[in-house]
């Protein structure tokens, strides 16, 4: 029995994806097919790395950024209770 083979393969070569569709019978339909998934994932991948780099400069922003006057006093109060329950057990020595 005679085949062919409507497979396409089409390679991204600078990000190194691959897409492979088999789905249709024809192939000028498979090879349209595989120009959307490829240029869907490529633009996925490009979604999630400007998010990334959104997020990592988000993260920077808030590390630099000075705490709260409300927050600092009640990190003060919580060491000062601290030093407190530690001077006690000093004392009981």
């Amino acid at each position: 029995m005679n085949k062919v083979s409507t497979a396409v393969t089409l390679r991204h070569a600078p990000t190194g994806v691959a897409v492979t569709v088999q789905d249709s019978r024809s192939q000028s339909m498979n090879r349209q097919l595989a120009w959307e998934r490829l240029l869907d994932v490529i633009e996925r991948a490009r979604r999630e790395e400007r998010a990334a780099q959104k997020s990592e400069t988000e993260k920077k922003r808030r590390q630099n950024r000075k705490r709260p006057h409300g927050l600092k006093m009640r990190i003060l109060e919580s060491k000062k209770r601290r030093s407190q329950v530690k001077k006690n057990r000093a004392k009981d020595w």
